[in-house]
């Protein structure tokens, strides 16, 4: 830095040092309880701030910023996409109308009761640019916070002051028996890099067995019949849906 006064002048160095603030958590993997189907299980991350400042944090489905804007990009093609094949089929409307209207005997009642089909069609596809030109701007300023259709984590944003924690709730609620696993980002102002946290669980589907594993009838006589009786137990705490094959 020059300073200068009158015709004097001093230089002054400056330096400085950049650190990370002081976060720590209370897992990277969290392992949530094996859960049976369409029902829910919880647990908590703490995120901790050792700093002597408060700081914010918010939870995000990518692991940095350059990945939100592709993401951004790739959504934003995807919608002028979307947008040209509406126009065409407008379009494609809008000359069959005038195909109709040429049709017709002339006698007005059709545009007096919907207006001339030039200005329906320009009405439409104004519509149509607002409706795109909205969804683009909801897109451009979207955080992109984590999302996922099994877990998810409350609350998704925060601040945290100094030298004090926050516990965030996770949610799992498996859909089918399967061991599923995804990672959620956490980004905090002052973290150069974003904080992954694996989360874990597996679904757990109906339990159901029989009283008996085998039954031995025994020796019997050519079409003699004989009935017996076998239980369908159900030892899970969910309904059990069967069929015999």
């Amino acid at each position: 830095m020059i300073l200068c006064y009158g015709d004097v002048q001093a230089v002054i160095r400056l330096k400085g040092h950049a650190v990370n603030v002081d976060i720590q958590f209370s897992t990277r993997n969290l392992q949530l309880q094996d859960t049976y189907i369409a029902r829910l299980s919880q647990s908590t991350v703490d995120i901790i701030n050792n700093s002597d400042i408060p700081v914010d944090f918010s939870w995000r489905a990518f692991a940095n910023s350059v990945d939100e804007i592709q993401q951004k990009l790739k959504l934003g093609v995807q919608l002028r996409e979307e947008e040209i094949e509406e126009q065409l089929f407008l379009d494609h409307m809008q000359d069959l109308g005038q195909e109709e209207d040429s049709e017709e005997d002339g006698d007005g009642a059709g545009a007096a009761a919907g207006g001339s089909p030039n200005n329906r069609g320009v009405a439409q596809l104004d519509a149509l640019k607002r409706k795109y030109s909205n969804i683009s701007k909801a897109v451009i300023h979207d955080p992109m916070y984590f999302y996922d259709t099994i877990f998810s984590m409350e609350p998704l944003s925060g601040r945290i002051w100094a030298k004090s924690k926050m516990s965030v709730t996770v949610s799992f609620s498996p859909k089918a028996a399967l061991h599923y696993h995804c990672l959620a980002y956490c980004s905090i102002v002052g973290q150069m890099e974003r904080i992954p946290i694996k989360l874990t669980g597996h679904g757990i589907g109906p339990k159901a067995a029989f009283s008996y594993d085998e039954m031995d009838v025994g020796d019997l006589f050519v079409e003699s019949i004989h009935r017996y009786e076998v239980d369908i137990l159900n030892q899970g705490d969910i309904a059990v849906n069967y069929e015999l094959v």
